[in-house]
């Protein structure tokens, strides 16, 4: 069927398609011409055209750039944000640089150019030029900031590019602050959408969303994903109140989180039974969580298992962990999700119930632990 297809698009080079998104009218209101070609020799695997976010086995839009070019129209009901990638590379070799993204806009035409590794894009779309101007500037202050710094580029330790990176993130809120572009917001809408417990920026995106962006391109569904995200039932964001929610106990009753966060300093560990690494890590983190314990630290564990609840209760009663035991049976509660893990990860909460530390490791936490246990 795919072959066939692709037989067919290839044939014809250039193709009109409608992109189906969720909860989108049928007249579609914005478009775009894209235009893929290659250097001399320079074939990708499998290039897809997707929707940020969006798993690209699902897409149709797929060309290996046999005839060296290949065309589409997209159309849309709204500006959307969309990505070329090489996902024949990805199943390939489990990972891809091949990858860049573009807007269907106003009519702009798209070029997206392959050559060797890198895939590179040119639009004369009104939003993508703004964000082009962004990415130039950012090229810029990071090069004169390096150059400050007295460091060549390649030589940068570990600590001066956590400590660049930061600084980055905040020169980029400025100019989003002083420059207005919907990039910020579907970039915004995307990050939630694909929300992971390392996203440590996201907060202060929040607080600029809400300064600068809540009424601009209004009707735009990018504000819909984010008011879902801090809603009530919403993400658990660093910087942010934890939200509460239910679970399942260890008896199969469902509780309400608040019961286990004991108005005191709380450790929140996700885990999963089939994750074998989870019920190590989970292992190794006793003698230090034991060591804050004796000091008012507080914990509790929350285990994502599907269809049935039997390998939660063994895999608890063969560990013996000294928190008590929560489950999230086929995600009915969004936990996993809105922690921003698939299985393991680690989150911090103070007594005033504020998110202060996440990550993947005791060392993600243990500088906020010394903080609110002082020796």
């Amino acid at each position: 069927m795919i072959k066939t297809y692709l037989k067919f698009l290839l044939s014809r080079k250039i193709v009109t398609v409608l992109l189906v998104l969720p909860a989108l009218c049928l007249a579609a209101k914005e478009k775009c011409k894209v235009i893929i070609t290659a250097s001399d020799g320079a074939k990708p695997y499998e290039l897809v055209i997707k929707k940020k976010g969006a798993d690209p086995k699902d897409s149709e839009l797929r060309t290996k750039l046999e005839s060296g070019i290949y065309e589409c129209n997209i159309e849309t009901d709204e500006i959307e944000l969309l990505t070329v990638v090489d996902f024949g590379e990805l199943e390939k070799r489990g990972r891809t640089s091949r990858t860049a993204d573009f807007y269907v806009e106003n009519g702009a035409t798209v070029k997206i150019h392959f050559d060797g590794n890198e895939l590179t894009v040119e639009s004369d779309g009104p939003e993508f030029l703004k964000r082009k101007r962004m990415k130039d500037a950012g090229k810029e202050w990071v090069n004169s900031r390096i150059s400050q710094l007295g460091i060549e580029p390649g030589n940068l330790t570990e600590a001066q590019t956590e400590m660049l990176n930061k600084e980055y993130q905040e020169w980029q809120n400025e100019y989003y602050k002083a420059n207005p572009m919907l990039a910020f917001l579907l970039d915004l809408a995307n990050q939630v959408s694909n929300f992971d417990i390392t996203n440590h920026n996201l907060a202060s995106l929040l607080d600029l969303y809400h300064q600068c962006y809540e009424s601009l391109y209004p009707g735009n569904s990018a504000h819909a994903a984010i008011k879902a995200a801090e809603g009530d039932n919403g993400l658990q964001i660093l910087g942010r109140k934890y939200h509460s929610y239910n679970a399942y106990n260890s008896d199969g009753a469902e509780v309400n989180i608040s019961d286990y966060l004991a108005g005191k300093p709380t450790l929140v560990i996700c885990w999963a039974t089939w994750c074998l690494s989870c019920r190590k890590d989970a292992k190794d983190i006793v003698p230090l969580y034991e060591k804050y314990r004796s000091r008012g630290l507080n914990a509790f564990s929350l285990a994502r298992e599907f269809q049935s609840a039997e390998n939660f209760k063994v895999a608890v009663a063969e560990d013996q962990n000294p928190w008590q035991c929560l489950l999230d049976l086929d995600d009915k509660f969004k936990i996993f999700n809105n922690h921003g893990v698939s299985s393991w990860g680690l989150m911090l909460i103070d007594a005033d119930g504020n998110i202060v530390a996440s990550g993947f490791e005791w060392s993600d936490i243990e500088p906020a632990l010394k903080r609110l246990f002082p020796d």
